[in-house]
């Protein structure tokens, strides 16, 4: 199993900076966006040998997706820097949300055979992440349509906790019916009506009951905390859920872990608040 977070520009901190930092706390894992193509040089030199999950743009943060067919010159350009650079950034997997139209006003004409032909051309496994469903959408047609689409070129499903729990009662139903494709999970807290990325425990997902389901499954892919800091001080409770994830999933790291975060984090926190 890794554990990791994901990692983006953050108040102009470049994600070549954030990834060297959690690399030296002993983080394995990060879940990256395109930014970190604005400074491909400096992000393999912090690299090292943490692997990484590359998620794909969507509309309410990049202003646009793979399913819009105004972008395709834009998205060429992505697709092209994936496919030469995936290995040196050592990706396991690339993910994409379905089309959200009927979730956030998009831009120009969207198509789920143009989100599709455009994952077929992707080198690096993909993986599709369920969405809130509202307003008529729902994610097992369309990830079965993507099934018989993509064929072997989808690896599997990325389970959001959150974006499940905000729009379904049996939240957990999802994770459920689809657990055989399982490939990560992304973690947060939230409300019961919005999707906040919260450090753990500062909301309201049962996440006792979402462990326990991993637990039974013997889940053993990628744990990813999608967590938006809304300062540098909230770095305490973002490790922290860190650690909870470890303890609970890899007791054998979590304490050397936890001794690595004691040792390191002080020099830092002095670095980047400073």
């Amino acid at each position: 199993m890794l554990v990791g977070f994901t990692i983006e520009r953050y108040k102009g901190i470049e994600p070549a900076y954030l990834l060297h930092f959690v690399r030296r706390l002993g983080v394995e894992f990060a879940e990256v966006t395109p930014t970190i193509f604005e400074n491909l040089p400096a992000v393999l030199r912090a690299l090292g040998k943490m692997k990484l999950g590359f998620h794909l743009p969507i509309i309410s943060e990049d202003g646009y997706d793979f399913s819009c067919i105004e972008q395709e010159t834009k998205i060429q350009k992505l697709i092209d820097a994936i496919n030469t650079n995936w290995q040196k950034l050592h990706i396991q997997y690339c993910v994409a949300h379905p089309p959200e139209a009927h979730l956030i006003e998009t831009p120009g004409e969207v198509s789920q055979e143009f989100l599709f032909h455009n994952l077929q051309q992707l080198v690096p496994p993909v993986l599709i992440e369920n969405v809130p469903e509202r307003n008529g959408f729902y994610f097992s047609p369309f990830y079965r349509k993507a099934r018989a689409t993509l064929g072997e070129k989808l690896f599997g499903f990325c389970y959001d906790g959150p974006h499940a729990f905000i729009s379904r009662k049996d939240w957990l139903t999802l994770l459920h019916n689809f657990s055989p494709e399982l490939r990560c999970v992304h973690i947060s807290d939230c409300s019961r009506e919005k999707d906040l990325h919260l450090p753990l425990g500062q909301g309201v997902l049962p996440l006792d009951e979402l462990f326990a389901v991993l637990k039974s499954i013997r889940f053993d892919g990628v744990i990813n905390l999608e967590l938006m800091p809304q300062s540098l001080r909230d770095i305490d409770p973002i490790l922290n859920s860190y650690l909870l994830v470890l303890k609970i999933f890899k007791p054998a790291k979590y304490l050397s872990a936890k001794l690595k975060i004691l040792t390191v984090l002080p020099f830092i926190k002095h670095l980047i608040i400073s």
